[in-house]
């Protein structure tokens, strides 16, 4: 029963190292066996364009995005270690003299022995070139980014303002303009810096490939000032009636940003605009100005020329009062009498509780009537008013006429 036993566990090693030798040999007839992969859009390296530039006057419009599909057959463990980045494929342009559409031959290098190219697509590649011309094209400059706040950019200074540009005839029209962009994110201080240059086509595209050109940098020079906000103020000319405590000005705009260099702006903390007379403000109350600034200083963000100043007078205050006497002076001969038909009245302004106080009595009316009575009748005369002694703090608005009966 033993013996049996031994003989059973033999037939399995047996049958076992047998299988795995069928199964290696299998596996080493699948590796070297022969296969095929395709590999797709691999990019090609043009050789000679800086010659068809530089000595022929050419270039590649259009072709220069092609890329070829290649199949391989091989050993599947070769294959395998095919790398699509490290396949080569390069195409002589040194041929090509001259402007048209050219079939163009190209080579495929691998990266690895034993593997055989068996199918390309396409057979031929196809470019198409053009004569170059120079055209000058005018710099636009971009702006990118936003200053600080309190900085603004006074100027753009560009070291010159057009670039020659070699283009393809057949795009000469489009070529309208090289873009030179630059940031102005935290920029505090003017500076200058040289900026690329990039050709642009009327439709707002930079061109695919890149030309030659007179200039590929112009330097730009970004003049940078700071912004600040000032009050507006007038002078106030003093009036009989009025001090400055009982006057204030409103402006509107109450003030203006004005721009400048950090010299000019420490010296200005506000912006004059001229005289205001307070005794103009018993018809007028509001007063136009146009805002005239420091020589070097220009106006900042939301700037407008033209102010109002609105004056309001405090605790101040008008009063009429009736007046029934009037002396005369040089007086004619010849006349029997001469008197007034009624009162006349007086407006007098100045602070509230001291022209309440005022009486008729206050004031002294005088009436000079040489050369002045013609006729006997009604005569309508205008008098002088005065204050009965100095009182600086009043003032006489108004005097309305008499009417005086010559008898």
């Amino acid at each position: 029963m033993k013996k049996h036993s031994n003989k059973t566990q033999i037939l399995y090693i047996l049958l076992a190292v047998g299988v795995s030798f069928f199964l290696w040999f299998y596996v080493m007839g699948m590796q070297n066996s022969e296969v095929e992969v395709q590999i797709t859009d691999i990019p090609v390296d043009f050789r000679g364009q800086s010659d068809l530039l530089k000595t022929k006057n050419l270039a590649i419009i259009e072709g220069m995005e092609q890329t070829v599909s290649i199949r391989l057959r091989g050993n599947r463990n070769t294959l395998v270690r095919v790398d699509k980045k490290a396949i080569k494929v390069e195409a002589d342009l040194s041929s090509i003299s001259d402007a048209g559409t050219f079939s163009v031959r190209y080579e495929v290098f691998l990266p690895v022995d034993d593997v055989r190219i068996v199918d390309r697509y396409p057979s031929l590649l196809t470019v198409k070139t053009d004569m170059l011309i120079m055209k000058a094209i005018p710099i636009n400059v971009e702006i990118t980014g936003t200053l600080p706040k309190g900085y603004v950019l006074d100027s753009t200074e560009l070291e010159f303002d057009k670039v020659a540009v070699q283009v393809p005839s057949t795009l000469a029209e489009s070529v309208s303009y090289a873009v030179a962009a630059i940031d102005l994110t935290d920029v505090t201080e003017t500076l200058s810096t040289d900026i690329p240059l990039i050709p642009y086509t009327t439709d707002k595209k930079p061109l695919k490939q890149p030309f030659l050109q007179e200039h590929n940098t112009v330097k730009i020079t970004r003049n940078i000032l700071l912004e600040k906000f000032v009050p507006y103020s007038v002078n106030l000319t003093k009036a009989p009636g009025i001090t400055a405590e009982n006057v204030s000005v409103e402006f509107s705009p109450k003030g203006a940003n004005i721009v400048g260099t950090k010299e000019q702006l420490a010296e200005i903390s506000k912006i004059n605009l001229g005289n205001i007379d307070l005794a103009a403000t018993n018809t007028l109350r509001e007063f136009n100005f146009l805002v005239t600034l420091p020589e070097g200083i220009r106006g900042g963000t939301d700037f407008v020329n033209s102010v109002t100043a609105t004056v309001d007078l405090n605790g101040v205050t008008t009063k009429s009062i009736e007046i029934d006497t009037v002396t005369f002076e040089n007086t004619p001969e010849g006349y029997e009498s001469i008197t007034l038909e009624a009162p006349f009245t007086v407006e007098v302004r100045g602070k509230t509780k001291s022209v309440e106080k005022l009486t008729a009595a206050d004031f002294v009316a005088t009436l000079d009537l040489r050369d002045r009575i013609k006729a006997t009748g009604r005569v309508v005369l205008t008098p002088d008013v005065a204050f009965a002694d100095a009182k600086s703090e009043f003032e006489i608005l108004t005097v309305n006429n008499v009417i005086l009966i010559v008898v």
